[in-house]
């Protein structure tokens, strides 16, 4: 490399005596400062460096490296005639936030187009066909190829000039003003394309002119350093090396993609936010559709664009909510979503379920029991067991409850249990009481269990009469490990199935004594669910609750009971069953407007979120996030049925004033004539309402960014569109009367 300085340079350029080389007053070298002399100099010897940066993307973050570049968009991308003149310009423009502007400009107006955006790091971005694309990505691409022959497109008329330069002081005394002028009409150019991004970057005049300064001495250097050979394609090596870079153009990037369509306003408006309400976060979209929604003077086409598009969007996520509920539940299609009463179907497959399962454990257990009883060498009880069960029995009312003998004259079924134990603690300790056969144990249960029933409902009597059998029956189920029971081996093996088989139907049944309110809330459930004698509506209220999600905060003990008392699968088809109507209480609310949008947001955090203690135990979770994520996807969506102008609103009173006469004095102009005004009218709601959801109209083609190279070496096609191709246009035109449109056209001026 040859060794130069910029005095060097200023030196011979005031010497060459080349006419060229005066002509440009746009540059003087010789006036930068040794600072700016040092930074030119440390700037050139970095080109190499820096164009290994750009190439591998070293260096360059970006926050959503999952996101493609706008040249992979493949079948997505516009159709190469409209993406010409945008592509073009894009390619003059080394500013990555320009191009976006330039597409912003080309194509805002196109269905597809959903906006322009910047990630955290100033990464430009767009949303094309409701997908995001970042413009240029780190990294060597396609993007970077078109700004590299945009560059030789700028610099060819230099290129032609400087191939007359045959030593250095030509080299000069042509490079200064030929660059010059080119990086200053590049700059102009530049700033013509992408005013925004230029207005950002909040530079003067000076800030200009230093910039076209250090660009020509290092387009000069670059030519004396490199052989004559490589000067064809040194300017876009050193346009690549100028690392330049727009403001905060565009707004922040927020992914808060959708899997359902989206209206323009839904996609760009902020989310609403139910406890702020709707107000704050409106904006002028949002207003719009909610006009062409509903306010009475909108045009009917208009509103039928805008109110079917909404019911596709439903459609959408409705289809989604039976997805969701359908793989976490049951699968019943007797419990889907459309159904009337979901969690009464629910309740009742449920009571089904436990009910046949306690029927059949109680059958069995019965039948080991007398199989038990009826052995040749029946079990029995030691004394001692006998006197020990006899003694808690007594101690448990008179200790543990503090019955007093007061009470006991209001309790005549409790004082007489009280005095049979008392004398059979005395018998205990006589010679001459011998062990008693389990039958004789049955027998006084089943006695005690009658005696329970015949209490008055939730009285102390009957509660200390509870407490007297729970003894006994701990008595049969543990006599065997606590050595009170013993017999036959083969006996006691069938006297320990009978016990686990009894303790299950208590378990499914509810009807052991609970130590405490829980407990014995959780029992008052299980006994709904297994006896005949309550509805499954009933059901239903006590586990799911009336409207909202209100169930009884026993539910989750409920839950635990039925999985230590049902077979495997049979508790999974219960929790499927019980998933399914909690889905629809998320989903549908009381169940009366089915899935809504409204529903579904506002309902989340009273059932996933204040009922953790349930929903944890029936939900996985991989689950719970999945129907967190449906709710975030949603929330979008919810503007739809938000209604941004309540009664003695400006629509509303713009609807009146449209009824009343008081928007129609343009009818009365004359030429123009009413029938003109209602056809722009209605044309102009429908292109609204077609804008609206525009970023779904069907579109095919090739590649917009993938053939830059090729589309800048073909010549600028402007495509026009005649009014047989313009629905609205046509139907305006068809509208007026030929003597109408005639005088439109005269009174137009010429």
């Amino acid at each position: 490399m040859a060794d130069f300085s910029l005095e060097d340079l200023a030196k011979a350029d005031a010497e060459s005596g080349d006419p060229d080389a005066n002509q440009s007053n746009d540059v003087n070298i010789s006036e930068i400062d040794q600072e700016e002399e040092k930074s030119l100099l440390e700037r050139l010897a970095s080109i190499p460096s820096a164009l290994k940066d750009a190439y591998t993307g070293e260096g360059q973050e970006i926050e959503f490296p999952e996101v493609p570049e706008a040249t992979d968009m493949g079948g997505d991308a516009p159709e190469f005639v409209e993406g010409i003149i945008p592509n073009f310009k894009a390619m003059m423009a080394r500013d990555d936030v320009g191009k976006l502007e330039i597409f912003e400009n080309s194509f805002k107006d196109d269905p597809r187009w959903g906006g322009g955006f910047q990630d955290k790091y100033g990464n430009p971005m767009m949303i094309w066909n409701n997908k995001p694309y970042y413009v240029n990505k780190p990294g060597a691409s396609s993007q970077d190829f078109g700004t590299f022959v945009g560059e030789i497109y700028k610099y060819l008329p230099a290129m032609k000039v400087m191939k007359k330069a045959k030593n250095v002081k030509q080299t000069i005394g042509l490079g200064v003003p030929t660059y010059g002028a080119t990086e200053a009409g590049s700059q102009a150019l530049e700033s013509q394309m992408t005013p925004k991004t230029t207005a950002s970057k909040d530079r003067d005049l000076s800030d200009v002119a230093s910039e076209v300064a250090t660009a020509t001495a290092i387009g000069v250097g670059a030519d004396l350093a490199l052989p004559p050979v490589a000067r064809a394609i040194s300017a876009p090596i050193k346009a690549g090396a100028r690392a330049v870079s727009g403001g905060k153009v565009f707004p922040r990037f927020d992914p808060q993609s959708s899997p359902f369509i989206l209206t323009q306003g839904q996609r760009t408006a902020p989310l609403p936010d139910s406890k702020a309400g709707p107000t704050p976060k409106t904006t002028p979209e949002l207003e719009e559709e909610d006009v062409l929604r509903r306010a009475s003077g909108t045009n009917a086409e208009a509103s039928m664009v805008i109110r079917g598009f909404d019911e596709q969007q439903l459609d959408q996520i409705r289809a989604e909510a039976q997805t969701l509920q359908s793989e976490f539940g049951s699968g019943s299609p007797l419990t889907n979503l459309d159904q009337t009463d979901v969690s009464g179907v629910a309740a009742e497959e449920v009571k089904d379920i436990v009910g046949r399962q306690a029927g059949d454990v109680k059958t069995r257990a019965s039948k080991a029991y007398t199989d038990v009883r009826n052995a040749k060498m029946p079990p029995k009880m030691t004394v001692d067991g006998i006197r020990t069960n006899v003694e808690s029995a007594l101690n448990a009312v008179r200790q543990d409850i503090g019955i007093t003998n007061a009470e006991l004259v209001s309790m005549p079924l409790l004082k007489r249990e009280l005095q049979f134990l008392q004398k059979l603690y005395k018998l205990t300790g006589k010679e001459g009481f011998k062990d008693q056969p389990l039958k004789q144990i049955h027998g006084y249960q089943k006695r005690l269990n009658r005696t329970v029933r015949s209490a008055e409902q939730g009285s102390p009597e009957q509660l200390a009469l509870s407490e007297i059998k729970k003894v006994f029956d701990k008595a049969v189920f543990d006599g065997i490990e606590d050595g009170f029971m013993y017999g036959d081996e083969l006996v006691l093996n069938q006297l320990k199935d009978a016990t686990e088989l009894y303790k299950t139907y208590i378990g499914l049944t509810g009807k052991g004594r609970g130590a405490n309110s829980a407990q014995r809330a959780a029992n008052s459930i299980l006994e709904k669910v297994t006896n005949p004698d309550y509805t499954p509506r009933q059901v239903a209220n006590v586990l799911f609750g009336h409207n909202k999600f209100a169930p009884n905060q026993a539910v989750p003990l409920v839950i635990d009971r039925l999985k230590s008392n049902l077979p495997e699968d049979q508790y999974e088809e219960v929790v499927g069953l019980l998933k399914d109507a909690i889905l629809e209480k998320a989903f549908s609310g009381a169940g009366k407007s089915g899935v809504t949008r409204s529903n579904i947001v506002n309902n989340y955090d009273d059932i996933f979120v204040k009922n953790k203690a349930i929903i944890n135990k029936l939900f996985s979770p991989e689950e719970i996030p999945r129907v967190s994520k449906f709710r975030k996807d949603v929330m979008p969506t919810l503007w739809a049925e938000i209604n941004l102008n309540p009664p003695g609103s400006a629509y509303t009173l713009l609807s009146a004033m449209t009824r009343s006469g008081l928007m129609n004095f343009a009818k009365s102009i004359p030429i123009v004539g009413s029938d003109i005004v209602g056809a722009v009218e209605g044309a102009q709601q429908r292109s609204q309402a077609s804008n609206v959801i525009r970023q779904y109209v069907a579109r095919s083609g090739a590649p917009l960014f993938s053939s830059i190279s090729q589309s800048a070496t073909r010549p600028e096609i402007v495509e026009t569109v005649s009014t047989d191709q313009s629905p609205s246009a046509s139907s305006i035109l068809d509208s007026i009367d030929e003597k109408t449109r005639q005088k439109i056209l005269e009174s137009y001026p010429q």
